[in-house]
C-alpha cells in the first residue's frame, strides 16, 4: 500500500520543517538592512532642549528631502535613509538656520547634536569643520570601501578579493604564496 502525502505524521513533519525554515529565514532578515538613520537632539546655546524644531535631511545626489520635528525632549530621528551624503538642516522661528553635511554609510545609525543659535530665521549657521560621527547605539564594526579608495589600492592583477582584506577584522583564508 502506498503512503499518501497527506498522512497525519508525514504532514506534521513537513509542516514542522516548513515552520522551522521560515523562522530561520526570518531571523536573518533584519541583518539585511542597508538603510541608515540620523538622530540626535536639538539644543540651544545654553544646552537647553529645543522642541518642535524642523529637522531635514536632503540627499545631495538625489535632492530628496526627508524631514521631521524634534519632540518635547528635543530629540529627533530620521530613519530609513539610503547611503549617501546628506545636508542636515534645522530651523525654528527665533533661531538661525543650522546646516551641516554628513556622510551616511550602509547601516549607519549616526547621532548628530544640533546646536541652535538665537537669531532670525533668515540667518544661517553652517558647520564646515566636522567632528567624526560616532555610532554609539551599537558596538558593530563596519567599513565602506568607496570607489576612490579601490582605485588607489595597489592591487596585484586586478584581484578584487584583496579589497575585502582592507576592512578591519577581515579574516584571510588565502594560502601564502
Amino acid at each position: 500500500m502506498k503512503k499518501r502525502w497527506l498522512d497525519g505524521s508525514a504532514l506534521l513533519c513537513r509542516l514542522s520543517a516548513l515552520w522551522i525554515t521560515l523562522l530561520a529565514v526570518a531571523a536573518v532578515l533584519p541583518a539585511q538592512e542597508t538603510r541608515g538613520a540620523i538622530r540626535g537632539r536639538v539644543v540651544d546655546s545654553s544646552a537647553a532642549v529645543v522642541p518642535n524644531a524642523t529637522v531635514g535631511a536632503t540627499n545631495i545626489a538625489t535632492n530628496v528631502t526627508v524631514s521631521t520635528q524634534s519632540n518635547s525632549d528635543g530629540n529627533y530621528e530620521i530613519p530609513f535613509l539610503l547611503p549617501g551624503t546628506y545636508r542636515l538642516t534645522a530651523q525654528l522661528a527665533g533661531f538661525k538656520t543650522y546646516r551641516r553635511d554628513v556622510q551616511l554609510r550602509i547601516g549607519d545609525r549616526i547621532t548628530v547634536e544640533i546646536p541652535m543659535e538665537v537669531g532670525e530665521l533668515k540667518d544661517q549657521v553652517s558647520v564646515t569643520a566636522e567632528t567624526p560621527l560616532l555610532e554609539a547605539a551599537t558596538a558593530s564594526l563596519g567599513q565602506v570601501v568607496d570607489r576612490q579608495r579601490i582605485r588607489d589600492l595597489p592591487v596585484a592583477h586586478g584581484n578584487w578579493t584583496a579589497c575585502a582584506l582592507t576592512a578591519a577584522r577581515s579574516p584571510s583564508t588565502a594560502q601564502p604564496t
